[in-house]
């Protein structure tokens, strides 16, 4: 009775030992699966990355080939505006119009800040308030628009 139990006992467990490479097999190809799931999650973020890349770099020749097309207009509009017409009143009258409204401004621009100058030394009492008021930044953005707009200009028609 003990050997055929332990004979049935023996087919039992000699039946469920093979089933044991069986099991490591399913666990192996579960890490792989996972392992290739990761795997593809990685490679979509990298494609998702390059697609970002791809359309940032389509952008940026976008913008360059914009300004490179503004800058050509903007030079074609100073090449037309320096052509003259033949009427001598005309041109001279064409030609006058930036240097007027620049020394116009210049005018209207000094008026203005001996009357700030005027009211500071009235109404501040410190050195600091009156350094505030007599320059600020908005007068540093207009002297650099008037200067860029000589200045600039000048240096695009030494580069044609």
């Amino acid at each position: 009775m003990i050997t055929t139990l332990l004979s049935l006992f023996g087919s039992a467990l000699g039946g469920l030992l093979r089933y044991i490479p069986e099991v490591f097999k399913l666990i192996t190809a579960s890490k792989d699966q996972a392992h290739e799931y990761r795997m593809t999650l990685l490679q979509l973020d990298i494609d998702k990355a390059r697609a970002e890349q791809q359309i940032d770099l389509v952008h940026a020749q976008g913008a360059v080939a914009t300004q490179a097309a503004e800058i050509q207009a903007y030079m074609e509009a100073i090449k037309g505006q320096a052509q003259l017409s033949g009427v001598r009143w005309l041109d001279a009258i064409n030609q006058s119009v930036r240097p007027v409204c620049t020394y116009w401004w210049l005018l209207l621009f000094t008026v203005y800040k001996g009357c700030v100058i005027w009211g500071a030394l009235v109404h501040f009492t410190t050195m600091d308030n009156f350094l505030t008021a007599l320059w600020t930044s908005n007068d540093a953005g207009i002297l650099s628009m008037i200067l860029g707009f000589w200045f600039v200009d000048r240096a695009i028609k030494r580069q044609k």
